[in-house]
């Protein structure tokens, strides 16, 4: 069953969405978390928090209902390479780059561009299949 459920993510698979963040989202995530992003607002706006944005990275690509059960089995190597504002128009691109199927384990790198291209975040999401 596993070995049916992996053959579905095909390595190369890639989606994209476009996410925004408002300034009402940001302000009320940064309230619920008591913590305010570690950047800090400066002239340039809200700072939308890292874990947030870590968040919006997830598009979906390996939802249930294309693949199969699976479940999050952690983040690797995420690196934020700048602040992002409130009410910026974000794309978040995942690709499947690898598979383990002696590990039934999918690896997503799940990235953050902004709107000409330039990457503000990547990650690397491991998956489990079960």
């Amino acid at each position: 069953m596993t070995a049916d459920l992996l053959a579905r993510a095909v390595i190369g698979t890639l989606r994209r969405t476009t996410v925004t963040m408002t300034v009402e989202q940001a302000a009320e995530f940064n309230r619920l978390l008591r913590s305010p992003p570690s950047v800090g607002e400066d002239s340039t706006g809200q700072k939308v928090h890292q874990i947030f944005l870590m968040g919006k990275m997830m598009n979906g690509i390996l939802n249930e209902g294309a693949v199969g059960r699976n479940v999050s089995y952690g983040y690797d190597r995420v690196r934020y390479l700048r602040p992002v504002c409130a009410g910026e128009r974000l794309i978040s691109e995942c690709e499947i780059v690898a598979k383990k199927s002696e590990k039934a384990e999918v690896t997503v790198e799940e990235r953050l561009l902004d709107e000409t291209g330039e990457q503000i975040a990547v990650a690397l999401h491991l998956y489990r299949f079960f």
